[in-house]
């Protein structure tokens, strides 16, 4: 949680005071467009909150003032210890119904494939939703101006470089703070030589109001700056935050559709498209030979599609697509992770439980996995799975990692269960070892030859 102007940035929010709002809105923004400082991005989206917010003076910021409050003021708050290292790369790709689009990924994991979802099943609904299809304009516009920055700045897709999380930031001439100042502002008649019509960013133009509430905003936590990152000075518009363009975006479209009065639409659209490409995505799984979707009727049972799958007589497969609920990312916002209740998780575990139990009944049976993928609009999951005895398996994928996963290489689903086997038997031996999560271990086992435990560490039972 960090408040814009709290008593930790109270220092450096008088010294902004003397600063030239654009300039220094722009020099910090551009700093967005370093792709060595992506681990830095909370840090340097503060640092623009802070500069929009207080800014009101003459002075223009030279890279040493700009350094200072980086790495002295925010380099020693709790804004650096948030930051990570990158878990994408800098530049993604979005492709719509007008072009492709580069996306600067910013920290959201796979925000390239959130907002592909979104916006693929956003143009599909919208010749039958005249207000979906009047926001269609306005998405694109945005993806353009973004998409712009990069093209100035020779930016390609797919690119990515070492970022170090909680260190200086090296900012001085080599890092042509002016050349990438210019290149997140832009004129009117630049904006139309990209094809952008002002009144297109309007909904994404910060205002007064918007100005009045920042200071007591939480970065991260869906400001009026982040749903709404293009500045206006004058004839001028800024890209404040570069790295927030795809967030924007999804949270506009989720806005669109409740005013349009199709969120069960919207809803159940995105649902059947994510349950398809599971579907695609595993589709050499094994024999599908039941559907488990009428087996719980119990109405706290989160919302769901599941099937079974036999790859020989005696291991089974359970897959389980976990939706998200997207009427909570509307009630609560984009900021705090999804969360099952009390009595949705302990319907969620009966279902896996006796799912698996069922799969136990069929005749040669010896082992098998439960996996669930976490569908839906890229919020973060803070739930956990059940343990289903000694043989089974289970493990959580979100829809991006799996899609991700598959796209690796052909032979992905049959090194997901040599892994599975793997950290098995580790955990038979009650080693441990350390993972953010499954998937994060799998990559890291991938890396590391196909090994879970380093071959040369003995293991003893106890």
């Amino acid at each position: 949680m960090y408040q814009v102007d709290s008593s930790e940035n109270l220092a450096l929010s008088r010294v902004l005071k003397e600063f030239n709002r654009k300039a220094t809105v722009a020099r910090c923004a551009g700093l967005l467009t370093v792709p060595a400082f992506h681990a830095n991005t909370i840090r340097i989206e503060t640092m623009v909150h802070l500069a929009v917010a207080n800014c009101a003076g003459k002075r223009k910021p030279t890279f040493s003032d700009i350094s200072r409050w980086l790495n002295r003021n925010l380099g020693n708050s709790a804004v650096a210890t948030a930051e990570d290292p990158p878990e994408d790369v800098f530049i993604s790709n979005i492709s719509s119904q007008t072009g492709n689009f580069r996306l600067f990924e910013g920290t959201w994991e796979s925000s390239d494939f959130h907002l592909q979802q979104m916006l693929d099943t956003a143009e599909a609904l919208s010749p039958a939703i005249e207000r979906i299809a009047a926001a269609l304009p306005n998405i694109y516009a945005l993806l353009r101006m973004g998409d712009a920055v990069a093209a100035r700045l020779k930016l390609v897709r797919w690119h990515a470089e070492p970022s170090a999380r909680a260190g200086s930031l090296v900012i001085g001439p080599n890092t042509n703070i002016d050349r990438r100042a210019a290149a997140v502002t832009f004129t009117q008649p630049e904006l139309m030589a990209f094809g952008i019509e002002v009144t297109e960013l309007e909904p994404f133009l910060f205002t007064d109001e918007d100005e009045k509430i920042l200071p007591l905003q939480v970065v991260t936590q869906e400001t009026a700056l982040e749903l709404r990152p293009v500045v206006r000075f004058g004839n001028e518009y800024v890209l404040a935050l570069p790295a927030g363009v795809g967030s924007a975006l999804r949270a506009y479209i989720l806005r669109e559709v409740v005013q349009a009065r199709a969120f069960k639409v919207f809803d159940s659209t995105l649902g059947r498209r994510q349950a398809a490409l599971v579907r695609r995505l595993l589709q050499n799984i094994g024999e599908e030979y039941r559907s488990l979707l009428s087996i719980d009727s119990d109405p706290e049972l989160p919302q769901i599609q599941s099937w079974c799958f036999k790859r020989d007589t005696s291991e089974h497969v359970h897959v389980v697509v976990l939706h998200e609920d997207l009427g909570e990312c509307v009630d609560e916002g984009w900021g705090l992770p999804s969360k099952l209740s009390q009595k949705q998780q302990a319907a969620f575990e009966d279902f896996l439980s006796r799912s698996a139990a069922r799969c136990e009944a069929e005749p040669g049976f010896k082992h098998g996995t439960t996996i669930v993928i976490r569908a839906g609009v890229g919020r973060g999951f803070a739930s956990s799975l059940p343990r289903l005895g000694l043989s089974w398996d289970v493990i959580f994928l979100g829809l991006a990692d799996l899609d991700m996963l598959v796209a690796y290489q052909d032979e992905a689903v049959d090194l997901l269960f040599k892994f599975l086997r793997q950290e098995n038997w580790v955990a038979s031996h009650k080693a441990r070892h350390f993972s953010f999560s499954s998937f994060t271990l799998f990559c890291q086992w991938v890396q590391d030859d196909f090994s879970i435990w380093p071959r040369d560490l003995p293991l003893r039972k106890g």
